[in-house]
């Protein structure tokens, strides 16, 4: 009886389980004694072991298609052809094959696994023995050998070996319900799967590399899917990304980079390069910093050799909101240079404004050196410094709307303008009272203005000026005191002490009427002809007086001193050669006699603002003669 070979195949991956078991895939080449392929088998079947019951086996990987046993070159899901049968099914199994004369059956059962090689069948022997590949040996299937199975000469080496590129090498079969999972296992536990029920990819083992070595691009969810993409968990270890290149993170939508364990930091630096952070959304927030624990803070900080530079095209604008107890601050620990701080504009015409809504403004500088706090305006001729309060009204002591207070130290105002006005002090409001008050608690007030020539006192009131003092008022000059207008002074003492009163003088030649204004003034009568010297009206003399002092022997003619409209207002006494010659009830003229009045004699005259009080002194008995004219 002819002999018949069947070489078994059975093709499955030792190495690979799956997390939903698959049937293994069987193949049966049936040949000769001389390993040529009989193709005129007609009929094939399959039972499970040690029986004689059909097995349930299918025709394509995702079980989809249920083999007709007996299997024939025109059952239902054959896959008999040409002396060659495939399938898919368990790996124990007992089976009849015929080519219509001769059948080759199992006499005793073995499971067959996929590490059995080439089975050899002769006609009518009824055990089946193993068979085992050796090392470097090839297993090939497809049309043309389109796949090729190794087993390497390395220990527990399997590769799987395509004929032609960019072929592709499936688990499951696209569209059916029947896909399978993709397993490998590292040491006892699982490695890697590839989970086709909730697709996924998962590594537990060892490290991860993917495009290790080649230049290839590695893409991760680079096509249309929606899903998400994670990276690490709350127990996993360091998250590392290190490149001889860039690193691009680009979002369609937000990037939101959080740390969640409490003493974590999100560090982002540059060892040699720049760090930049660029948005370019048209907002007011589009960069934004911000900590947001009730005590979190911000820090920009640089190298020693470094600065901060905050740059816009638009406005800078810095804001603390969050409670009462907010603060700004900008300071230099270490800066020790004369512009260790510096608020500066530079472009013409930017102003500097530093301005409190609510609150107060307070600038303090702590240095022990002159001009610790100095404002400079060095613009050119038309600049000025200016210190405005257009709203606080008060102006009582230690409240003013503007004051400028030294506690311990001395006020200067110093101008080296050689120019009138250099310090102006100007009340322009309208008030009845003290629109100008220069107050010492406990200290004199001192106006001097001694430094030269043109070193002028001038008090200019367009109503009256008053002096008063608690004290004495004292009045040192070295020139003489000129006081225009009619002089009032008051008090119990009126006048305790002058140091010098210099007198007025006036040199008369000719007629003369005399002003109330002129009070104090001494005339001396210096002509040898005769003219006379009219008083003011009485009524309006209150406190005046005068003296009259012959400076020229009258000689032919006499002086004269009358009233005014010849008013017989003239009372008193004068002292004549010795003897006191009185006014003849009131008079209203006083004569120094011709030929007897000598240089020397005089008269001096008060008034009440009732009479003229005279006093007089005269050489001659005649030579000087109260009377009436009328």
């Amino acid at each position: 009886m002819k002999k018949l070979f069947l070489i078994f195949m059975a093709m499955l991956f030792s190495s690979i389980a799956f997390a939903q078991p698959r049937l293994p895939f069987h193949q049966v080449q049936i040949v000769d004694e001389r390993g040529v392929t009989v193709t005129s088998i007609t009929s094939v079947e399959i039972y499970a072991p040690d029986t004689t019951t059909n097995a349930v086996i299918y025709s394509d990987r995702g079980l989809n298609n249920t083999m007709t046993i007996p299997i024939t070159t025109g059952s239902t899901n054959t896959t008999l052809v040409a002396g060659v049968l495939s399938w898919y099914g368990p790996d124990g199994y007992d089976f009849s094959i015929t080519d219509g004369t001769n059948i080759a059956t199992n006499a005793d059962h073995r499971t067959r696994t996929a590490s059995e090689g080439t089975l050899v069948f002769p006609s009518y022997i009824t055990a089946i023995s193993s068979t085992t590949y050796s090392d470097a040996q090839t297993a090939t299937w497809g049309t043309s050998g389109d796949w090729t199975q190794r087993g390497g000469n390395v220990n527990d080496q399997l590769s799987f070996t395509p004929l032609n590129d960019n072929a592709n090498f499936i688990i499951g079969v696209s569209g059916t319900a029947k896909n399978s999972d993709f397993n490998v296992y590292v040491g006892t536990a699982l490695g890697f799967e590839i989970d086709a029920g909730n697709p996924s990819l998962t590594w537990d083992g060892g490290a991860v590399l993917l495009n290790d070595a080649s230049n290839f691009n590695v893409g991760i969810c680079t096509g249309t899917s929606t899903g998400a993409i994670t990276l690490g968990s709350s127990t996993s270890g360091n998250f590392v990304v290190d490149t001889t290149t860039s690193v691009s993170i680009n979002a369609d939508d937000s990037v939101d980079i959080t740390t969640s364990e409490a003493a974590a930091t999100i560090d982002i630096d540059s060892a040699a390069g720049n760090v930049i952070i660029d948005s370019g959304q048209s907002a007011a927030n589009a960069v934004l910093i911000t900590a947001t624990a009730s005590s979190g803070g911000v820090i920009l900080s640089s190298g020693a050799g470094g600065s901060i530079t905050l740059d816009s095209g638009d406005d800078i604008f810095l804001a603390a909101d969050t409670g009462v107890g907010d603060v700004i601050s900008f300071i230099n620990t270490q800066g020790t240079a004369a512009g260790a701080f510096i608020i500066r504009t530079v472009a013409a015409g930017g102003d500097i404004n530093i301005d409190s809504v609510l609150g107060r403004i307070e600038i303090e500088a702590e240095e022990d050196v002159a001009n610790a706090l100095f404002l400079i305006a060095d613009g050119g001729t038309s600049s000025s410094i200016r210190v405005f309060n257009d709203t606080g009204i008060s102006a009582t002591d230690a409240s003013a709307s503007i004051q400028i207070t030294s506690d311990l130290g001395g006020i200067e105002l110093l101008s080296s303008l050689a120019a009138a006005n250099q310090i102006r002090l100007n009340a322009a409001g309208t008030v009845a009272g003290d629109a100008v008050v220069l107050e010492t608690t406990d200290g004199r007030i001192l106006l001097n203005a001694d430094g030269g020539s043109n070193g002028d006192i001038e008090l200019n009131s367009a109503d009256d000026i008053v002096l008063t003092t608690a004290g004495k008022l004292t009045i040192t000059n070295t020139e003489a005191v000129t006081i225009s207008g009619a002089l009032t002074v008051t008090g119990d003492t009126q006048l305790v002490s002058v140091t010098r009163i210099d007198t007025p003088i006036e040199i008369v030649a000719a007629a003369n009427e005399i002003e109330i204004t002129e009070s104090g003034t001494v005339y001396i009568l210096n002509d040898g002809t005769e003219f006379a010297t009219t008083l003011p009206t009485v009524a309006s003399s209150a406190g005046v007086t005068y003296r009259f002092i012959v400076g020229v022997d009258p000689v032919g003619t006499a002086f004269t001193i009358v009233t005014d409209t010849l008013e017989d207002k003239i009372e008193g006494v004068v002292v004549v050669n010795g003897a006191s010659v009185g006014a003849d009830g009131p008079d209203d003229t006083i004569t120094f006699t011709a030929s007897a009045a000598v240089v020397g004699d005089w008269v001096e005259l008060t008034s009440d603002g009732v009479l003229w009080y005279l006093s007089g002194h005269a050489v001659a008995a005649t030579g000087i003669v109260p009377s009436k004219a009328d």
